[in-house]
């Protein structure tokens, strides 16, 4: 039950103590904090489940598959994509399952299912859907964009967030280096900082050409240090077919991005995925698809000086 404010003391916390809070288990040192964050009567009583029962088209659900439905005000697909380009599942490929709760959220330019799935097809379905929305940050020659947009309360002792995601592509590593680009968008609106906030070392946004591209047959490329988890997915080494000849394919492995944010503003945080580029004929790059698993949201109450993406 709400008690309302319980810190009497305004030196001991101040708004970092009150019902917009959040639990925080440990302090700064590591140390169990023992303190009633949200002012609920409960000490660390850590952070209620997220419903499962909502319905996969629910930009809702979607937040609730990476757990950040208690502070979400609004969640909203965009207009224009495909509805095949989101899914919400319990696990990706044969390896890749959710860190916290049942599910993990999927975004993808193409089908948002794995190998594993009887209707999965080859990576290379086209939605045929020209994008971007006339609302996305996002220009240029975009095709197949899927993208949700999550609109945020942060807690009033939050000065941070973060989430993990796992980008793949069939893309790679034909296409490194080439006007063929698949990304992956992470766009943040908060007064501490704005822009895309999942990035390379070297600042580039998260592609086939980005650094953490190393999930891949050893071989492959340079980085691969092997494709065992991605086995089930559809981004492991295909066998030569009838109709598509030998197609490779890479990922990132799980990925950690963590941005800053002012305790107690509102937030919106987009994430995108679409197929960039135009060959010299102009055509704009329409297959070949990527996929990006997102889960595991958390807000931090440590200050951090800008967004960084870490293994």
């Amino acid at each position: 039950e709400d008690q309302g404010d319980c810190n009497d003391n305004p030196d001991d916390g101040g708004s970092l103590i009150g019902p917009g809070a959040i639990e925080v288990a440990v302090n700064a040192e590591g140390e169990p904090e023992l303190i009633d964050n949200d002012c609920d009567g409960i000490v660390d009583e850590g952070i209620e489940p997220c419903p499962t029962d909502l319905l996969v088209g629910d930009g809702f659900a979607f937040a609730a598959a990476i757990e950040v439905c208690h502070q979400t005000i609004q969640a909203n697909f965009s207009a224009n994509m495909d509805t095949r380009g989101q899914n919400i599942l319990p696990g990706y490929g044969n390896v890749y399952v959710p860190f916290v709760g049942p599910t993990l959220a999927v975004l993808s330019n193409g089908i948002a299912i794995d190998a594993n799935d009887p209707a999965f097809v080859f990576q290379s379905a086209d939605f045929s859907v020209s994008n971007p929305d006339p609302d996305s940050a996002v220009t240029g020659n975009v095709q197949d964009l899927s993208s949700i947009t999550l609109s945020l309360q942060v807690p009033s002792n939050a000065n941070s967030f973060s989430f993990d995601f796992n980008f793949m592509s069939i893309e790679f590593p034909e296409y490194v280096g080439d006007v063929f680009d698949d990304t992956f968008l992470a766009l943040l609106e908060s007064e501490a900082f704005t822009g895309n906030v999942s990035f390379d070392s070297l600042g580039n946004q998260m592609s086939i050409n980005a650094g953490f591209m190393d999930v891949c047959a050893i071989g492959l490329a340079a980085s691969c240090t092997g494709e065992d988890d991605l086995i089930g997915t559809g981004f492991e080494v295909t066998p030569e077919t009838p109709t598509v000849a030998e197609i490779d394919g890479g990922g990132t492995g799980w990925l950690t991005t963590t941005a800053p944010v002012i305790p107690g503003e509102k937030i919106k945080i987009t994430f995108l995925i679409y197929d960039d580029g135009t060959d010299i004929f102009g055509i704009p790059d329409h297959v070949l698809n990527s996929t990006v698993l997102i889960d595991n949201f958390r807000w931090g109450i440590e200050e951090v000086d800008g967004p960084v993406t870490v293994d």
